[in-house]
């Protein structure tokens, strides 16, 4: 079915991920690639999928092969067509082993945090992470990542809102598969040495704290500046971390083994805040978060500590000392920014889940969770 302009641009226009842009269909409509009954179209300086419509001019783009064992011929030579997301980037599949991952706004290829991540997991073999084939570019940008598919991938947290024994069954898996990830962060690679915290490291977390204004958490984050400076007299490991680690962020594959995905970062992160080192404990209280979403989404707050404690275990058995160790006031600290950040992110996006982060927020200024 060929859909007019008109119409792909009142379907694109609907979608969460672009609310707020221009209102009327922008004039610089033009179509970049064209595959077998499906199109990757420019709109607005952003990266839209649909059917094909006539006439547009196609524009050269170039497919980069990572794995010499999938090369650039091969890869074009197999069938393209779209997989249906509303999220912030357009999904493909490219023949049946190959995932394509097309972003919404292009950028030079040295300033994606996700192909820098992506790389480094490739060069360090790490096995728990779909594997990077090829880089999809054009004159003004990278297009997007091309992956090996995770056949029968299904994200964690899809499954277990439809049931949480999924989830009952993942977790110690998950813990380990954590700890392997920040393991290979931390190996050698441009942009990627340990580093040690610093005044400057703390200074920059309680500066990042006042960018969260909301009355009803003033308590809340004083409580955080609390935990923080406590946690000033450790010695704190940072590295590179993946940013944006939730539940969404992992996917159970036919065989039930674990894949962990999209190293981009937070949405609302700038490119330098992205690439900066922290304490992997950042992102294990980005994914404790992601379960208090579940709980309170599936009203089963009972299993909360077990998870926790579950998941926490299992990553503290497998991670080294020298890089992380339990720090309860910390992580809470995290924990805590987590949810400011969540709860300025849904305030925009999504504003019935805006009562789940301000739970969470409301119950540590009552002291419920300390």
């Amino acid at each position: 079915m060929i859909r007019s302009l008109e119409e792909h641009w009142a379907e694109l226009s609907g979608k969460r991920w672009f609310r707020g842009k221009e209102s009327a269909m922008p004039a610089d409509f033009g179509l970049i690639f064209e595959g077998v009954g499906l199109s990757v179209f420019r709109v607005a300086g952003q990266l839209v999928v649909s059917h094909s419509p006539p006439n547009l001019l196609a524009e050269k783009l170039e497919l980069r092969s990572i794995d010499p064992e999938y090369t650039s011929t091969k890869l074009l030579a197999l069938p393209l067509r779209e997989l249906v997301f509303d999220q912030s980037n357009s999904a493909l599949l490219l023949g049946e082993q190959f995932f394509v991952k097309l972003y919404h706004y292009p950028k030079p290829s040295a300033e994606s945090v996700e192909l820098e991540v992506n790389l480094h997991l490739h060069t360090h073999h790490f096995q728990s992470s779909p594997k990077l084939v090829a880089v999809l570019e054009s004159e003004w940008g990278l297009l997007g990542l091309v992956f090996e598919l995770v056949l029968g991938g299904t994200s964690l947290w899809d499954l277990a809102l439809q049931n949480t024994q999924q989830l009952d069954e993942s977790l110690e898996e998950l813990g380990h598969k954590t700890a392997l990830l920040h393991q290979t962060l931390s190996l050698e690679g441009v942009g990627f040495a340990v580093s040690k915290a610093n005044p400057t490291y703390f200074g920059e977390l309680e500066a990042n704290l006042e960018n969260f204004q909301d009355e009803r958490t003033e308590k809340t984050k004083t409580f955080a500046l609390s935990l923080l400076e406590k946690s000033k007299a450790d010695k704190h490991t940072l590295i590179r971390v993946h940013g944006d680690y939730h539940l969404g962020q992992v996917l159970k594959s036919a065989n039930n083994s674990l894949w962990l995905i999209d190293f981009e970062g937070e949405p609302l992160a700038s490119t330098a805040q992205r690439r900066t080192k922290s304490s992997p404990l950042r992102d294990l209280a980005g994914m404790l978060r992601s379960l208090d979403y579940l709980v309170q989404l599936t009203e089963q707050t009972s299993k909360l500590p077990r998870w926790r404690e579950v998941f926490l275990e299992a990553y503290f058995r497998t991670i080294p000392s020298a890089l992380a160790h339990f720090e309860k006031d910390l992580l809470l600290f995290f924990e805590i920014t987590k949810a400011l950040y969540e709860l300025e992110y849904e305030k925009i996006y999504r504003p019935s889940y805006a009562k789940i982060p301000l739970n969470y927020l409301q119950k540590i200024s009552e002291g419920d969770l300390k």
